[in-house]
């Protein structure tokens, strides 16, 4: 299974909580860097590394019947930033959007370009803090649902979850 595979990116962002007195981590969102002109392949190779890590991420949630179908990630290289979307689809394809890309050069004549970098890194962080806070209510509301003595009422089914699940494993 993909989500077995252990890529070394560079950056891991991860929601950190304690369960049953022990350290349990889930990615929100990674990171790859790379010098200034990689080439060709480290660029294609770091932004398939990439998309694989959130793949995976994004898999965990759905499988995890949690709402959280897309996730983030960046790709630097040398003075270029690429901000990646990878979102999970309704017809089980996962799909790769480049919503912001930029080149920081060495003058600060273009400080507009600097302001929107700036805008899209928080809303980056913002994403991953998201991402941390759907993950943290869902776990709440399960163990919730767990503890509970009383018998539950029984849940209706989540088709899209549900659905995403089937495109899931059969991926």
């Amino acid at each position: 299974m993909i989500g077995d595979i252990v890529l070394k990116v560079d950056l891991r962002i991860i929601h950190d909580s304690i369960k049953q007195r022990y350290n349990v981590e889930n990615e929100v969102g990674v990171a790859e860097a790379a010098e200034e002109s990689p080439g060709k392949v480290k660029f294609s190779s770091d932004r398939c590394k990439v998309l694989i890590e959130s793949k995976v991420i994004v898999d965990r949630f759905i499988l995890d019947s949690c709402h959280i179908d897309n996730v983030d990630s960046l790709q630097i290289c040398g003075m270029e930033i690429y901000f990646i979307k990878l979102e999970l689809r309704d017809n089980g394809l996962y799909t790769k959007t480049q919503h912001y890309h930029s080149v920081i050069d060495a003058s600060l004549n273009s400080l507009e370009k600097y302001m929107e970098l700036a805008r899209n890194l928080l809303c980056f962080r913002d994403r991953c803090i998201e991402i941390y806070y759907i993950y943290e209510n869902h776990l709440a509301a399960s163990r919730g649902q767990q503890m509970s003595a009383k018998r539950p009422a029984p849940q209706p089914i989540d088709d899209d979850i549900s659905t995403k699940h089937t495109l899931i494993r059969s991926s």
